[in-house]
């Protein structure tokens, strides 16, 4: 059959002749929308992304209910840029499949570049229902809560990252988001405590809770460096600079 010959020609990186194979093969079979499929793969590899997309709509159109043909246009939209197609489709693959997890990830990121925050969020939280222990997620997951200002959820997500993928470089870009929101913070609570007397003493009393208590969210890491500082060290705030401005 042609369209055995075409996936085997595909397999072996044969891919013009793939994509021979499987036009004549759609020609014989028009309604046989696998074979748009294998066709749109070829034109990827072959680095014609236009082709392979109005490929795959005209699959679709044989057959809206093939979810395989819609994941594969929501990818090939990703790589486009074309984010609201990505969201149609993963959409529309989710309708009848809401456990997919590739859908649920393409369309998270296409959420997070069109700016619907809390769609990305909503996504990704389903997506690590299915797979709890994956640590990209998980990240990608605290930068979004970060970006919507939950600092504290933001912290959890990077601190579950390390738990799981310490020695990566995911790990490794958690790490750095973790002493990026610390270092800031660090430098208000000190500034807090040289002006506020009240403040001090809680912080060398129990530094987790007093900086919970005043609003700052940060890492048992910094909690350590807080609960090793000698705050009678710390000169109180000049008056004459003014308020300071705090989170």
């Amino acid at each position: 059959m042609l369209a055995d010959l075409a996936a085997s020609l595909k397999a072996e990186g044969r891919f013009e002749e793939a994509r021979v194979a499987f036009e004549k093969a759609i020609e014989l079979a028009p309604e046989a929308t696998d074979y748009y499929c294998g066709l749109a793969t070829v034109l990827r590899e072959l680095n014609e992304r236009s082709a392979a997309a109005t490929t795959l709509e005209q699959a679709i159109e044989r057959d809206p209910a093939h979810s395989a043909a819609r994941q594969m246009l929501a990818e090939l939209y990703l790589d486009m840029g074309i984010y609201t197609g990505v969201i149609e489709q993963a959409r529309a693959v989710l309708k009848t499949s809401p456990g997919n997890a590739p859908a649920l990830a393409v369309l998270a990121i296409a959420c997070q570049e069109t700016g619907d925050i809390t769609a990305a969020i909503t996504s990704i939280e389903q997506l690590l229902r299915l797979t709890p222990n994956e640590a990209n997620s998980h990240y990608v997951l605290g930068t979004l809560y970060h970006r919507r200002g939950d600092i504290d959820l933001a912290l959890e997500r990077f601190e579950r990252v390390l738990e799981l993928a310490p020695h990566t470089e995911v790990g490794g870009l958690a790490q750095g988001e973790i002493q990026n929101m610390d270092g800031g913070q660090i430098q208000q609570i000190l500034l807090l405590a040289a002006e506020n007397p009240a403040f001090r003493i809680e912080l060398e009393r129990d530094p987790m809770q007093a900086a919970w208590d005043y609003g700052f969210r940060i890492s048992d890491g910094a909690i350590g460096v807080l609960a090793n500082l000698d705050f009678e060290q710390i000169p109180e705030r000049p008056r004459h600079w003014g308020p300071a401005t705090y989170h």
